[in-house]
């Protein structure tokens, strides 16, 4: 499975190569720049699939867009070491106040170590303040207010551990964990500029596999040409 996201790998090789690393690095990453908000989609990855009728079903994708928030000042209470990034998924951007609220995600990120690795926490607020934070942000994107309590996060059970890659700036992740229904996500993930991948496992309580696609979706803030000859899987 490494090899698909190896194939990803060329757009990261344009990316200027950062010797560092670490959870402001991923943050910056997945926000475009540290953007307050930023709308991502899998518009790219969709046209070079409609070129290739031939493609399996399981290696074909849906639509989906992702409005992400870098939620960290919004965050009261939060350790010094520690970035949040809100993430609303669904057909529509902002779509967190109806269609979309059972898949609103909330991770926490610090630097796991030296080497610029990068840890993630996920957390689930109760309803009533996710609630509360997904409509303040629609009503106004740029707010530094807090909006959620650290101390009323409670941590799930997903953990993902990235690999930091200074040749090329990105980031590579393995990890997962229990979901409350009894099952379990398994995670796959690269990071770049411009470029997240996911590909997601997800196994039922009676140990059911029933993930609809065998790669990742691969989601990008903005489209280029490079872009598309990079995302060829």
């Amino acid at each position: 499975m490494r090899s698909i996201f190896s194939s990803l790998s060329a757009y990261a090789v344009l990316c200027a190569a950062d010797q560092k690393g670490g959870h402001e690095l991923w943050v910056k990453h997945v926000t475009a720049g540290n953007h307050k908000v930023s709308i991502w989609t899998n518009k790219a990855q969709l046209e070079e699939e409609a070129m290739k009728p031939s493609l399996p079903q399981d290696q074909t994708h849906p639509w989906v867009v992702q409005t992400r928030f870098d939620f960290t000042e919004n965050v009261a209470d939060a350790p010094a070491d520690t970035q949040f990034v809100m993430i609303e998924i669904g057909a529509t951007p902002f779509c967190g106040t109806d269609s979309c609220m059972e898949q609103i995600v909330l991770f926490g990120l610090q630097t796991a170590n030296n080497n610029g690795d990068v840890q993630l926490h996920s957390y689930k607020p109760s309803t009533y303040n996710l609630q509360h934070a997904v409509k303040a942000l629609h009503s106004d994107a740029t707010t530094k207010d807090a909006l959620i309590k650290y101390g009323d996060m409670q941590p799930d059970a997903v953990k993902i551990l990235y690999k930091f890659y200074p040749s090329n700036s990105s980031f590579f992740g393995v990890g997962g964990g229990k979901t409350p229904d009894g099952g379990r996500i398994d995670v796959q993930e690269l990071i770049a500029d411009n470029l997240v991948a996911p590909l997601e496992i997800f196994t039922t309580a009676s140990g059911q596999k029933e993930s609809e696609y065998t790669t990742p979706l691969v989601y990008h803030h903005s489209d280029s040409a490079t872009t598309k000859e990079a995302v060829v899987v």
